[in-house]
């Protein structure tokens, strides 16, 4: 009878640990839902209507923006040119889900911000995410990077894996939208343009 409750006991957190790897019926589920796909490759655009301005107010109050939201607007941009009216930055964002032991993270995670101006609109782009990571402890470290796209391209996610990932999935597309919505503020203000 002993032996029987200790063979019990002995297989109960294997019986948990197998259910704990229990693969989803899946492949690509709704990430796109938040991550919109263009392509292959995560991308998010809008196109904004600001009737009243010129090419190059649009193009100064782009450029002012991105001076004041990111640390470093020098090592941001990538390129900027005024008669082409496009901005290029190399920029950073991430998550993390959960807490304590089951705390995952993803960060940093860079992406580039591509605005294009014409007169009276821009299109304001993020593209291009890869998730720079450094693991281990020590000296025994291994460092690298993935496309963001790699994460939700796993066949047959655990169901964990799954809600991870739409968790990051989640917090990224708010993310990107806060930026977007921080440029539109920025670039289509209405103010006293004289002083």
């Amino acid at each position: 009878m002993k032996a029987n409750i200790l063979l019990f006991l002995a297989l109960v957190p294997c019986l948990l640990f197998a259910q704990g790897r229990e693969k989803l019926d899946t492949v690509n589920p709704i990430y796109n839902e938040f991550l919109p796909v263009i392509d292959g490759m995560i991308t998010f655009s809008e196109v904004v209507q600001v009737d009243s301005l010129s090419k190059n107010d649009i193009f100064l109050r782009a450029h002012d923006w991105i001076i004041k939201t990111f640390n470093s607007a020098k090592d941001v941009i990538q390129f900027a040119d005024k008669d082409a009216g496009k901005i290029v930055c190399k920029t950073v964002t991430g998550a993390t889900v959960g807490k304590g032991w089951n705390k995952v993270t993803i960060d940093p995670v860079f992406y580039l911000l591509t605005i294009e101006v014409r007169s009276g609109r821009y299109k304001i782009t993020a593209s291009n995410f890869v998730h720079e990571y450094s693991v281990g402890m020590g000296a025994m470290k291994t460092s690298g990077s993935n496309p963001l796209e790699s994460y939700y391209l796993l066949a047959s996610p655990t169901k964990k894996e799954y809600e991870t990932n739409i968790a990051f999935a989640e917090i990224i597309a708010g993310n990107i939208q806060n930026i977007f919505d921080s440029a539109f503020d920025a670039i289509s203000e209405v103010g006293d343009e004289e002083w």
